[in-house]
């Protein structure tokens, strides 16, 4: 008699300890399915404040008045801009204004052209105005040296800065700073042997007004 009380009591620890070590898994998934809703939660308030940072800060400036007093129009870029180029069809341009963001404003104008055997220029002016914060300034006095084909220092008696040219891809871009505050930008594609035709370009520019705008 005694051994078959035993011989129960052994099972019922058996079956006590099963259930235990059975349940503990099942409480783990259960605590880390609350940890990750928990998390989930946590980063979807995240984005929904920072959407709403964001959503607010377009309000912001949209309605912030923008002074670009110290900068030329738009209108007026274009103009020092080249409208037609020899053995190029002359595209539509574009042009507008923007504000950096450390606050700085410019103005800008583009022109391009393209001939028909699909070669593409495009001439890019940009006014950061009168002690405007001009980004990677010092590229126009020591050319970057980052960029995936050679550099190499340009000036003449308007412009300081660099030109590159990747014969890879068979593309090269010129690219000036006028005055401190003026930059103007030449990118060409096809046939591209050196820098010649790149200033010819940028020489199609009216950099001397450029130069004499106070």
């Amino acid at each position: 008699m005694l051994k078959n009380i035993m011989i129960i009591l052994f099972a019922l620890l058996v079956f006590s300890c099963n259930e235990k070590t059975k349940n503990e898994p099942i409480i783990d998934h259960k605590i880390e399915n609350l940890k990750a809703k928990e998390n989930t939660t946590n980063e979807s308030n995240k984005l929904k404040t920072e959407e709403q940072k964001y959503i607010q800060n377009l309000e912001k400036k949209k309605n912030k008045k923008l002074d670009y007093s110290n900068n030329l129009t738009s209108d007026e870029l274009i103009e020092l801009l080249p409208n037609r180029i020899d053995g190029f069809e002359t595209l539509p341009n574009s042009s507008g204004v923007q504000e950096n963001d450390d606050g700085s404003l410019f103005t800008f104008a583009k022109a391009q052209f393209q001939n028909e055997n699909k070669q593409n220029i495009i001439i890019d002016i940009f006014d950061y105005g009168i002690k405007g914060s001009i980004p990677n300034k010092d590229n126009y006095t020591k050319p970057p040296k980052d960029l995936d084909s050679p550099t190499i220092k340009y000036k003449d008696e308007f412009s300081t800065g660099f030109y590159t040219i990747d014969k890879h891809l068979d593309y090269g871009r010129l690219e000036v700073l006028i005055k401190n505050r003026f930059v103007v930008v030449v990118r060409l594609n096809k046939n591209i042997d050196n820098e010649k035709l790149l200033i010819e370009i940028l020489r199609k520019v009216k950099l001397s007004k450029l130069k004499n705008i106070k």
